[in-house]
């Protein structure tokens, strides 16, 4: 058997049952791409499953509020996914909500590069386009031992290279969706499961023991600690909340005010230890009594919940809100 069909058919065997698999709609493709986006899938299922239930097409996506979308996308991350999803939305509006069927007019949507406008058109319409990720670039690094940095343009050269020719005897949508699985269930960053591998008879790392050594990393620099003083205003039962966002974060979800320097008569709550992909906050939580300032709005604990709360203090708030309320604190 070739390389690919010996790929193929251990997909169509192993494939997990996953709920953007139950068919090719582009729509829930699209929407899957974007929320695995840096996220496990493990994590991303019940977001997409509730995400569906909500908005179950194009039309219903284009027509719902930016404030739903926040709230619906709150704790997984990197906001400006949700935001190029309702602008592209807004854009098939125009279309009479079809979804674009080429490469070119997908990869011309918002919010979509060249590995989501790849994935999208070849599992959704057999467009012999390769979909390069980190898993795609991992499985090919082993398998060959390349020795490129991941992430480099030269090893992106070499694995597009791989997969064009690789690409041109596969049914794109099994052979994408294949490689896919094969990097997150097999061939893992940590603790591969050679053994199990149906391309390890092809596989130079697993031949010379060496697959913990590929693909070859950068050393990472370390990432900025910032620490913050935040302070929970409160007016009887209601808290003080803004959209503020100087950090450049989360444009468009609620945030506790941070300060500079702290009231005398605030008393400290807890802290919260929070890490992006690229910096780490360290929240320090006070709570004051105070009187209602019109620099801030103001919310009860219901209405906070049904609000989009960065996650970082959405954490926090959950798990203290009895407290913050209570006379003691």
């Amino acid at each position: 058997m070739t390389f690919t069909t010996t790929l193929q058919d251990w997909f169509i065997k192993n494939q997990r049952k996953l709920p953007f698999r139950l068919d090719k709609d582009p729509y829930r493709v699209w929407i899957s791409e974007i929320m695995a986006q840096q996220t496990q899938i493990d994590t991303m299922i019940p977001y997409f499953e509730r995400w569906m239930s909500k908005w179950p097409t194009i039309k219903s996506l284009f027509e719902a509020s930016e404030n739903d979308l926040l709230k619906a996308w709150e704790g997984l991350g990197y906001y400006t996914r949700v935001r190029n999803i309702h602008k592209a939305a807004q854009q098939l509006s125009q279309n009479n909500y079809i979804f674009p069927n080429t490469i070119d007019e997908i990869r011309a949507l918002p919010g979509i590069g060249p590995y989501t406008a790849a994935a999208i058109a070849s599992i959704c319409f057999e467009s012999k386009s390769v979909a390069i990720d980190g898993n795609v670039n991992r499985v090919v690094s082993r398998l060959f031992e390349f020795e490129d940095d991941f992430g480099s343009p030269s090893l992106l050269n070499k694995v597009t290279e791989k997969m064009e020719v690789w690409m041109s005897s596969a049914t794109p949508s099994v052979f994408t969706q294949a490689m896919m699985e094969l990097g997150a269930l097999i061939c893992t960053p940590k603790n591969p499961s050679c053994d199990q591998c149906p391309l390890k008879q092809n596989c130079l790392a697993f031949k010379n023991q060496s697959t913990l050594d590929f693909p070859k990393k950068k050393i990472t620099k370390k990432k900025p600690e910032l620490h913050k003083l935040i302070l929970l205003m409160r007016h009887k039962d209601l808290l003080a909340l803004t959209l503020d966002h100087q950090d450049s974060l989360m444009k468009g979800y609620w945030r506790f005010p941070e300060v500079k320097e702290l009231p005398k008569e605030s008393l400290y709550i807890g802290s919260h230890h929070h890490v992006f992909t690229h910096l780490i906050w360290d929240l320090d939580f006070y709570s004051v009594e105070t009187e209602k300032s019109s620099e801030f709005q103001w919310f009860s604990a219901e209405e906070i919940e049904a609000l989009p709360l960065i996650t970082a203090h959405r954490v926090f708030f959950e798990k203290t809100k009895t407290r913050i309320f209570s006379s003691e604190s």
